[in-house]
Parts: structure tokens; sequence; C-alpha cells
């Protein structure tokens, strides 16, 4: 699940509400993703706070969550920044760091040709951090609009997964769609 910035304070409530991994947009350096790394298992591996109630399931759950719960989880950051394309190798480095996640939209502006996700100098960016994440075995994933021929140029790159369009813009498409239909339905009635 995607969280709203990389504050433990948004991270730690979608974690306990059962979420078995998250997606951090918009990390900057290798600081910043240590501490999403750090916020989202508990002591000794990280720093996520722990009451004894709602991660337990109100005491239901046996022995041993915090040990499952930070080998489970599944810790993933968006690299849409030009800073975090700078610092990718220190990025990937970061133990507890399972998948990149390339936002190729946000990239572009941050690199002053917003909209422009196949201009070449941030082609050459997703690529500097597919590369740096496949010395790592890191899979890598990519955000991106509902484009065929876009999803193919990112599986190219060495894309693994993809997020493809958003639930809101799939939404809106089936209110278009269906409302064109009853406008012609009515138009002939």
């Amino acid at each position: 699940m995607r969280t709203a910035s990389s504050d433990i304070a948004s991270i730690k409530p979608i974690l306990d509400a059962g979420a078995p991994g998250i997606v951090v947009p918009q990390v900057a350096s290798a600081e910043e993703v240590q501490h999403v790394v750090d916020a989202c298992r508990y002591p000794p591996q990280g720093q996520r706070g722990f009451g004894p109630f709602v991660p337990t399931d109100y005491g239901r759950k046996e022995a041993g969550y915090v040990e499952r719960a930070n080998r489970a989880v599944f810790v993933a950051v968006m690299i849409e920044r030009k800073e975090a394309v700078d610092a990718i190798d220190e990025i990937v480095a970061i133990d507890g760091l399972d998948s990149i996640v390339i936002g190729p939209m946000d990239l572009s502006g941050s690199m002053n040709v917003l909209g422009q996700a196949d201009h070449p100098d941030v082609v050459a960016a997703m690529e500097k951090a597919i590369a740096a994440a496949k010395t790592k075995n890191m899979p890598v994933g990519s955000g991106m609009p509902a484009d065929p021929a876009f999803a193919s140029k990112q599986a190219a790159r060495g894309i693994q997964w993809m997020q493809v369009g958003v639930d809101l813009s799939y939404l809106a498409s089936s209110v278009d769609a269906t409302m064109k239909s009853l406008g012609e339905a009515l138009r002939d009635a």
C-alpha cells in the first residue's frame, strides 16, 4: 500500500492495519530510505512502535509475532526525484529494502521536463536506477499510466512489475463509458 510520506506517522497505521508492505513516494536520500526501513520493523531490527493491542490482534496472536512481522514486511520506495537517482547506489545497498519503484512522471518533473517520461535524461536516470537495483538482485517496479507502449518500453529497460493506472482513473473511465452509452440510448429513444 502506498503511504502519504516517509514519515513514521504515515507508515505505522498502514502496517498496523494489516498491510503486508508499503510503497513510499518521493524519497530523496539513503538516510530517508533507512528511516523508512527502520519504521517498518520492530526493535531490534528497526524502530517501529509497538502497542500491545492492534499488532497482536488484541492478544489473540501467538508468540513470535514481532519476528514474523519483521521477516514478512515488504518495503519499497519510489524513485521519483533526481536526488534519489543521484543517491541510488547507497539507497539500494540498504539492508531491508525489498524493491524500488520508478515514478517516471514525477522523475521527469524533478528534472524540469515534466510529462516527458521518454526524455533522454529521464530515460538515462531510470536506467541508472534499474542497473543499480540489478546489482543487488532487487526487483524494480514502475508507476505508469495504462499505456501499453510505455509498459513495453519499461519492461525492455528491466522493469519487473508495474502499477498499471490508478483506481480513480478506472472509475472515471467506467463512468464516462456508462454516460456515453446512456446518452446514445436516450438519443435513439
